[in-house]
């Protein structure tokens, strides 16, 4: 009996991640924004809210990243040398 609670304690946990969760949420807002759009349109405000919040958190991470990787360095040369092969890398 414990060994098929076990094994559906698991399989609700991997129905449940964070990945299927994603998925199960794209395709439902999809199906209720074909089918509901008139509906669909209030929660707009939402996905907003969510993509402004999202932007709050990345932009000074990636800013803090790159300015400790520059701190990391050490020599302004490699700086330099690192500059030229991104600007190379970007051009081609």
């Amino acid at each position: 009996m414990s060994k098929i609670l076990l094994k559906c304690f698991f399989m609700k946990k991997k129905l449940f991640s964070i990945e299927n969760l994603t998925l199960i949420g794209i395709f439902l807002g999809s199906i209720l924004g074909i089918w509901m759009p008139e509906i669909m349109r209030d929660f707009k405000i939402i996905g907003q809210i969510f993509l402004n919040l999202l932007k709050m958190i990345i932009v000074p991470l990636v800013f803090t990243s790159v300015f400790i990787a520059v701190l990391g360095l050490g020599d302004i040369r490699k700086l330099k040398d690192m500059g030229i092969k991104t600007l190379f890398y970007y051009i081609a």
